[in-house]
Formats: structure tokens, sequence, C-alpha cells
């Protein structure tokens, strides 16, 4: 990327902040913009400071020290803050890494064609075998299968207490909000999905848009059924509903360092910019730092 930043990633950036509102507290000063939630305050990504714009000549220590103090004062474990482009000061992840913050860099990725196809190659799945989406908001037993997907999931955590079922709490708030405010005229929304084999539930992925561009979020494979190109299946499912829905921006956002972004490559899209989200714990959420800093 240059060094102006592009519409399409000026565009990405704006939908990323309406998904981290959705279903939100948002408090907005003229420095940065604070997301928390009560429903589940341990996790980080709908409890952090985003929109960072620190006016030049400000101290960066100073600023993150006062945000410690708010988070610490909301009764939060962590502090995180989310740079991207629009971050006007860089001497602040100067900063954050010397107060011994954990960066956790993602890649946000545009998909590039005109059309999701499959990939070349012959799909892992078995001869017949047909990956069926089906929306959690319009069947029952989808939504409880969702749940114990996520329950999968987030199984793996090391998080004390009932993380599990505050985060899936939270996602179930977010889809009622997003139902709630389309109904009002909203131009967003966003629907979960549940993936069959059958009569067999293999994964879950989630589609939220706003304003014409669609972010492709949660996708999830359960363990035992990796390997079979259910997960190449959901996204491209999604990029092609994200297009019936009138978008001409689908991105997703994919760990710098992970195999999946490598995935979606193959299947079309294209890195367009860099976030990195920095990540201090205390309490009893330090040991999630410490596995996500190792892994």
């Amino acid at each position: 990327m240059s060094d102006q930043p592009t519409e399409a990633a000026r565009r990405v950036a704006r939908a990323e902040d309406e998904y981290a509102y959705l279903g939100c507290e948002v408090r907005r000063t003229e420095v940065c913009t604070v997301v928390t939630t009560e429903i589940c305050p341990d996790m980080w990504d709908s409890n952090h400071v985003r929109e960072i714009n620190l006016p030049v000549g400000a101290d960066c220590t100073e600023f993150v020290l006062e945000m410690e103090k708010q988070f610490r004062r909301l009764g939060r474990e962590h502090c995180k803050f989310e740079l991207d482009f629009r971050t006007s000061l860089q001497e602040l992840a100067v900063v954050l890494r010397d107060r011994d913050y954990t960066p956790l860099p993602v890649v946000l990725q545009l998909f590039a064609g005109d059309e999701a196809r499959p990939a070349k190659g012959r799909s892992a799945r078995r001869a017949g075998e047909e990956v069926r989406p089906v929306e959690v908001d319009s069947d029952g037993r989808a939504k409880e299968d969702w749940r114990q997907i996520k329950r999968d999931e987030y199984g793996g955590a090391q998080v004390r207490g009932r993380f599990v079922e505050r985060a899936i709490a939270l996602c179930e708030h977010k889809m009622s909000v997003a139902r709630i405010r389309h109904g009002q005229g909203w131009d967003g929304g966003l629907l979960v999905h549940v993936a069959y084999i059958g009569a067999t539930p293999a994964g879950c992925v989630e589609l939220f848009w706003h304003g014409g561009v669609a972010k492709i979020e949660g996708l999830y494979v359960k363990e035992k059924m990796r390997g079979r190109g259910i997960g190449s299946h959901l996204t491209l499912e999604m990029v092609n509903l994200a297009r019936q829905k009138g978008c001409d921006i689908v991105y997703l956002a994919a760990n710098a360092f992970d195999s999946p972004r490598y995935m979606y490559l193959n299947l079309g899209f294209k890195d367009l910019t860099e976030r990195a989200g920095w990540l201090t714990t205390w309490g009893s959420l330090k040991q999630v730092e410490d596995s996500v800093r190792w892994d």
C-alpha cells in the first residue's frame, strides 16, 4: 500500500469500527474511542481503545497510564489498544512495547474477485458430501448447535469463570441489536450461520455488513471435521451472500502469522492493510496473555 491509504482501506476501517461498536458501550473523546461491554468484560475484542488520534507533542506514556486506570476502574483485568493506519503518533507503539504489551498483528484481506468460486484443487470432502449453511436466527436447532460449537471453540481458552457463556451471550446480544437497528433503517446487519454436513453440525461463521462493506468473522470448523474444505466453502458462501446484500467490498481479518491467512489468499483474497492490537493483562487473565505470547 502507498503512504496514502486507499478508499477501500478507509471504508474497511470504518466497518471495523462499526463492528466493534455493535452491542457495546461507546465513549468518544477528542483523542480516542473506548469500547466496553458488561456482558463479557473479559473479551478484549469488545473492551478496548481504538480510533486513537493523539495530537503532536502528546505524552503517549501518560495516555496509556490513564487508559489503564480507566480499565481498572471499570473492573477489567486487561487493557488493549487497537492501532491501524489512522493512528496519528507511531511513538505510541514504542511506548506500548516498552511497557511490555503483547502485539497481536492482524492482516485485513480484501476479496479481489468478481465472483466467489472454489479454489483449484479437489475438495477433501467425500463424494456426495455437501455443506449446508443454516442461519441460526431462523432455526432453533441451528442456534443450539451454534452455541455448542462456540463452547467447543472457546473451550481451549485458558480463562477462568464463565467466559464461554458470557462470550456466547455477547454474540447473541450483538445479533439482537443488529436485528433491531436494521428494522429501524440502519444500513447494516449481522448474520450467523451453522454449517451442516448431512445432519452433523460442522462449523460456523458470521457475516457483518455496513455501508456496502461486509466482514466475514468468527469462522470455526470443529477439529474432527477439518481438512474437508468446509472452511473454504463457508468463506465463499459468505462472499456470495455479501454480494447479494449489495456489498461491493468483502473482507476478513486474519492473524498475520497463522496459516488461514494463506488459505484466504488461495480463495481470492489479497492483503489490504494491517492493524495491531496491543494487550496487557493482570489478575486471573495474565495466563491468557502468556499463552498468546508464546503460542
